[in-house]
């Protein structure tokens, strides 16, 4: 995780979804208190996280966590290792910026690809 965005093409789809989160709450606390123009530039900027994060974001079966600066995902089905993080998928439900089947389908991936035979649950 430490060389995403080393050379400032790669990015984070955990920092996203905190970023939507944000907007989200920054819009509903400001409502009467900032002006038009100013709310408006907001729910652009919080429309623009969420269609970046469903589109980019989304790796199949579940949220991806990273691109690297050539492209890569990091946390995508694909990878041998760190294939789903856990951190990507919380922010996701706790945002309500993904749809409900997204969720749905998101936790029980989850749920499948966390059990470890010999331990039980894993850490991710």
């Amino acid at each position: 995780m430490n060389t995403v965005g080393r050379e400032g093409r790669g990015e984070s789809v955990s920092l996203g979804w905190f970023c939507a989160t944000s907007w989200q709450t920054w819009l509903r606390w400001h409502v009467s208190v900032v002006k038009w123009n100013v709310r408006c530039v907001g729910r652009l900027r919080a429309a623009l996280c969420k269609a970046a994060l469903l589109s980019s974001g989304w790796d199949g079966p579940w949220f991806c966590r990273a691109y690297f600066d050539d492209g890569e995902k990091l946390g995508a089905s694909a990878n041998a290792e760190c294939r789903i993080d856990l951190i990507a998928q919380a922010w996701s439900q706790l945002s309500g910026v993904a749809s409900a089947p997204m969720q749905w389908r998101d936790g029980r991936r989850r749920r499948a690809t966390s059990r470890t035979p010999r331990r039980g649950w894993s850490s991710f």
